[in-house]
């Protein structure tokens, strides 16, 4: 198995939610919690988690002993600061990681199955993308081998890999979860994912 290490990118301020919606409750621990979880029943050989807004009250909640925390002191300046400073701390690490697979912690229905099906893909494609399939672009979960790394240092702003995944679109293997790409983005999103069925 080549090896690889799940990023979960959780730095943000979650403006729109008005409060720090990386813990808001779901499934008996939170969503960052939730999406640790799933990262780590997962086939990946790591787990880190970037942090940045609200990361002193992260740390405290979250004390999964497995997940590594990278500090993102830019995170104001965008999503995109997060997947730089994730790529530089695997880099500089040298552990033998093969591949990024870049996850949110705002996106509850991604399962460890979703995640193991990017793995096994990129086993037997192991210089190739692998992205998730919103119908109209292409975001993530989406795996970046070696290869790209040094492409997504240089992104830039809020758009994080988005514009760089459909810019590579003819490159990438695309896995069709619509109905699983599902953000929690405001206090609305929140309440429908709790009760389904209001």
């Amino acid at each position: 198995m080549m090896r690889v290490s799940v990023i979960i990118l959780a730095a943000g301020n979650a403006s729109r939610m008005g409060k720090a919606k990386q813990l808001l409750p779901y499934k008996g621990t939170t969503l960052l919690g939730h999406a640790i979880q799933m990262a780590e029943a997962s086939l990946a050989n790591s787990t880190h988690c970037v942090i940045g807004a609200h990361s002193e009250a992260i740390l405290k909640e979250t004390t999964h002993s497995k997940v590594a925390f990278i500090a993102n002191s830019d995170w104001a300046s965008g999503l995109s600061t997060s997947i730089v400073a994730a790529v530089r701390h695997i880099a500089s690490a040298k552990d033998g990681t093969q591949a990024l697979l870049i996850t949110l912690a705002d996106q509850p229905k991604i399962s460890s199955r979703y995640l193991d099906t990017m793995i096994q893909l990129h086993e037997k494609h192991p210089e190739t993308i692998i992205a998730s399939d919103y119908a109209e672009s292409l975001g993530v979960p989406a795996l970046f081998p070696k290869n790209y790394w040094n492409d997504l240092l240089q992104l830039k702003g809020d758009k994080g890999a988005k514009e760089f995944l459909n810019a590579h679109k003819a490159q990438a293997i695309t896995m069709n979860a619509v109905e699983l790409l599902f953000d929690i983005d405001t206090p609305e999103d929140y309440q429908q994912l709790i009760h389904p069925e209001l």
